[in-house]
């Protein structure tokens, strides 16, 4: 499925939710949490991270009211939660100049052809392919620096 790249987040609530899948907001930015530590960029904003995940798009609003869709990312919960798995390919990290197309080539070299599956370009120009979860306990794994399940 052809990347879909959408600038508005409010219509990204409702694409994602309109699907059945849970979102919860994650900072843009590194910000200071209420206990004084600092949270890195991509960390959810709500108190219960991944866990006030909602399909429900005004549930989203009334929880989230006092973010503009311009303050936030979307994050989604993966594994049993939703039933994806998340494959992010971080292009041009570390100032890595493959494109996406190159990338996904070393991994289908190493590990067989990746199939093809729903794409998102995400708002740093990586790319996420959505998979069906296996079952199978997940855990955070890293391929050539650049991409992470």
């Amino acid at each position: 499925m052809k990347a879909k790249t959408e600038k508005n987040q409010g219509k990204n609530v409702q694409f994602y939710t309109g699907l059945g899948l849970p979102v919860f907001p994650c900072s843009l930015e590194p910000f200071t949490k209420k206990s004084g530590k600092l949270a890195k960029a991509k960390s959810p904003l709500s108190m219960h991270g991944f866990l006030d995940a909602t399909t429900d798009p005004a549930k989203f609003e009334t929880l989230f009211y006092h973010k503009t869709p311009a303050d936030y990312l979307l994050g989604m919960p993966n594994g049993k939660i939703t039933g994806y798995i998340v494959i992010d390919f971080d292009l041009h990290k570390n100032g890595d100049p493959r494109t996406f197309e190159e990338l996904k080539e070393e991994i289908e070299s190493e590990h067989g052809e990746l199939p093809d599956t729903f794409t998102v370009r995400t708002k740093n120009n990586g790319i996420h392919l959505y998979y069906k979860y296996s079952g199978e306990r997940s855990r955070f794994v890293r391929f050539l620096s650049l991409i992470h399940i």
